[in-house]
């Protein structure tokens, strides 16, 4: 029976595992690959069996012509006994009396045969049915396993769009904030120029308006300016 713990042992798949098993990036898909690899190993398992069951069935067969053969040297026995008890003279007591030991020994011998068969075939039997529990706890854990990854896969979709969506919300920064912000510069830099303009503008005017006034003056002014 080693044959189907060697391939029960190939059985990677856990459900309670599956978190532990996906930690990265290709977590999933390892773990679909032991999925895979797990049923190729129940197929190879059931396979095994199907032909460990056929050797049995055999032997069942074999047990039975045993079964047959013992009840018609247990019927031959009982005939014998009955002729023995009938008889009358030593002679004939003698004679069935021999015939049966005979029968006896053969019939010993062939329950011996049919003891040994039976219970290897009971205990192949049994391994059978047990390898069949484990074979079917395995495609229960599959099934729950796919179903879990099923999720898992789904979840990481879900957070590769999230991860997209930021990233191109990213991309957009902070609207035109910054921008409004060069723009005010620019515009409170401009209003600086124009008011030194403004400024500029007004002191030239003063200082010819002080020139006409002092013209204005020199006129009414008698004086010589070189005497």
């Amino acid at each position: 029976m080693s044959i189907f713990k060697k391939l029960l042992s190939l059985f990677k798949i856990k459900a309670r595992e599956v978190d532990e098993a996906i930690d990265d990036k290709f977590g999933a898909e390892i773990f679909e690959q032991q999925i895979i690899d797990s049923k190729e190993a129940i197929l190879k398992a059931k396979d095994a069996m199907r032909t460990h069951q056929a050797y049995i069935n055999t032997e069942k067969s074999e047990i039975d012509g045993f079964n047959e053969e013992i009840e018609g040297l247990q019927s031959e026995l009982d005939q014998q006994k009955k002729l023995f008890d009938a008889a009358e003279s030593d002679e004939e007591k003698d004679k069935h009396k021999g015939l049966a030991m005979r029968v006896k020994k053969a019939l010993d011998q062939v329950k011996l045969k049919s003891s040994a068969k039976l219970e290897a075939f009971e205990m192949a039997q049994e391994s059978i049915e047990e390898n069949n529990e484990m074979i079917a706890s395995q495609e229960s854990e599959i099934e729950i396993a796919e179903l879990e990854i099923s999720t898992i896969k789904a979840q990481q979709a879900a957070i590769q769009m999230n991860k997209k969506v930021n990233n191109i919300g990213s991309s957009l920064g902070g609207g035109v904030g910054g921008d409004k912000d060069v723009l005010e510069r620019t515009k409170r830099k401009q209003k600086e120029q124009m008011e030194k303009i403004k400024l500029d503008r007004q002191a030239k005017k003063s200082t010819k308006k002080t020139l006409a006034q002092d013209l204005a003056a020199s006129k009414t002014d008698d004086s010589d300016p070189w005497g």
